[in-house]
């Protein structure tokens, strides 16, 4: 559902979820792209069967589980954003 009200419950059922760690609202095929922190496979089962049973409109679940982290995040790249040469000047 693209309801407003569906969109907010959505949204408070994540933020009341310690183990989502990041929401994202995005355009696309999806409408949101959701990071969850889990011990083990069985429990992010667990939390996908918690959200779909939730009461919240879902048409559609698709979990892509990180097996490696190959690049951390080391800040934003603001030199290379507004240094010279870039559409800010």
């Amino acid at each position: 559902s693209h309801r407003p009200d569906d969109f907010r419950a959505f949204d408070k059922y994540v933020a009341g979820r310690a183990q989502f760690i990041w929401s994202y609202k995005i355009s696309g095929a999806a409408d949101y792209l959701l990071l969850a922190m889990v011990s083990d496979m069985p429990t992010l089962r667990y939390l996908t069967d918690q959200l779909l049973e939730a009461g919240i409109p879902v048409a559609k679940l698709t979990t892509t589980p990180v097996i490696e982290q190959t690049k951390r995040f080391a800040g934003l790249p603001l030199q290379e954003m507004f240094g010279p040469g870039s559409s800010a000047e």
